[in-house]
């Protein structure tokens, strides 16, 4: 598969965490970390927030059911991660504790995510390991701990992603979530 013209796809990542800022400030999702990469928030309309409100608490209902399961070594993948906060809301929750929690993005949004993240004690404090990190095994890992990952790279890059995922220790023998929310709308088929 290919992504169709890949600015415009990365250009989505903003106007969508601003929508999910909205859905959470009009009290719809409880998510106190969507904030944390928005520097201009908007209102919308009661209909978009409804609409982010559904997508939401599905995506939640769905990482909460994989997360209660008697597995001990899950994994969460999420492609085309952009802005989401889903790590640091479950983190803070105490549900992931145990979990490797994997973003990947192209390059650009990763770069702006992880420029966020280092400059928000908010954020950073909620990943164990980030300031003691060792040097970047490749230049696409912006950060690499035991419990979190966030990867650069193009979903249409399979070798190179799949690459940076046995550098990270992805194992797919061990329960493993893909989440794409949204991605495949932007991809097209290769065959």
């Amino acid at each position: 598969m290919m992504l169709i013209c890949s600015l415009k796809v990365q250009g989505t990542n903003d106007s969508s965490i601003v929508s999910k800022c909205s859905m959470a400030t009009a009290g719809y999702f409880n998510d106190p970390f969507l904030k944390e990469f928005v520097s201009k928030t908007a209102k919308r309309s009661p209909l978009i927030n409804r609409g982010y409100f559904i997508r939401a608490t599905a995506i939640d209902f769905l990482l909460k059911k994989f997360l209660s399961s008697d597995s001990k070594k899950k994994q969460i993948l999420s492609l085309g991660a952009g802005f989401d906060s889903a790590y640091f809301r479950l983190k803070s929750q105490g549900l992931i504790d145990d979990v490797m929690f994997c973003e990947i993005d192209f390059c650009d949004v990763v770069k702006r995510k992880h420029t966020v993240i280092s400059t928000n004690s908010t954020l950073n404090s909620l990943i164990p390991g980030y300031f003691t990190q060792s040097e970047k095994e490749d230049p696409l890992i912006e950060i690499n701990t035991d419990g979190y990952k966030l990867l650069g790279v193009d979903l249409t890059q399979h070798n190179t992603l799949e690459a940076l995922l046995k550098i990270c220790g992805i194992d797919f023998d061990n329960p493993t979530l893909l989440l794409s929310e949204c991605v495949l709308t932007y991809m097209t088929k290769r065959w």
